[in-house]
């Protein structure tokens, strides 16, 4: 009972010589921009590369405008949303400082008008009353020392 290589094995051999790609939309019109361009070249009847062009100054100074436009239209697209934010930014700071600043102003002239206030009630409290002298007492103390007390009453 001797078997010679009739087994079958265990697991099946994988073909690994095919690759599959994915393909994405890009790729796609990609393709079909070279296969576009491929036949339009093709019904020209020119399939042969451009070596030299002969192109007078005023085209090359229509090319340049057109250029120039072109270039100047993308930087302008570019620039003008980053120059709309940071304006808007500014702007938006410039309203918070404000706003800060007349809270700022409010607080100092209320804070001015406690400290004159305070200035007055201290100068009401320090001003001699006119007063009336009642009476002088002498008194003794402390190794025979005279001291006079006065009594006053306020007008």
């Amino acid at each position: 009972m001797s078997d010679t290589n009739t087994t079958t094995p265990s697991t099946p051999t994988v073909n690994n010589t095919k690759k599959r790609f994915l393909s994405s939309p890009q790729d796609i019109a990609d393709l079909k921009k070279g296969r576009f361009l491929d036949s339009i070249m093709e019904t020209a009847g020119n399939t042969s590369a451009v070596n030299s062009l002969a192109l007078s100054d005023t085209d090359l100074e229509k090319i340049a405008l057109v250029l120039k436009s072109a270039f100047q239209d993308d930087i302008l697209s570019l620039i003008k949303p980053v120059v709309d934010g940071v304006v808007q930014g500014l702007q938006s700071r410039l309203d918070l400082l404000s706003h800060e600043n007349a809270t700022l102003k409010q607080e100092n002239e209320d804070l001015r008008l406690r400290v004159n206030s305070l200035e007055n009630m201290i100068d009401d409290a320090e001003t001699v009353q006119p007063q009336e002298l009642l009476t002088t007492y002498w008194y003794t103390r402390d190794r025979g020392r005279q001291y006079r007390w006065h009594h006053y009453q306020t007008v």
